[in-house]
């Protein structure tokens, strides 16, 4: 018997490795509740994360890029997947996650239960 691909299940979440696992760890810092739909869009956030981390690295090699040109770019793409990935863990969170994510202030005022927030 297959799976229901819409049936929601608990996930756990690593927000420093962008792992996101079924089973608890002493690592994990948020629980989710979503289809594997949500998780693979969870998945492709910290993708884009990853990358614009990297490429923020690979900045740090280009001393003649002055710093401000470098920030208008590659700083607000992090930002910008790092704010998307809080808020996709927020809507689909439970409680503590909601509170832990609502007290760090880290989202900007917007409707984050709405599924087309991105």
């Amino acid at each position: 018997m297959l799976d229901n691909p819409q049936e929601k299940k608990m996930y756990f979440v690593d927000i420093k490795t962008g792992e996101i696992t079924m089973e608890p760890t002493a690592e994990n810092t948020f629980t989710v509740i979503a289809d594997e739909q949500e998780i693979q869009d969870l998945r492709e956030l910290f993708e884009e994360n990853y990358d614009a981390d990297k490429r923020g690295y690979l900045r740090t090699h280009l001393p003649w890029q002055q710093y401000h040109e470098f920030s208008e770019g590659e700083n607000k793409d992090y930002d910008r997947s790092i704010e998307l990935i809080y808020a996709m863990i927020y809507r689909l969170g439970d409680a503590e996650a909601r509170q832990h994510i609502d007290e760090m202030g880290i989202l900007k005022e917007q409707n984050y239960d709405n599924e087309d927030f991105r």
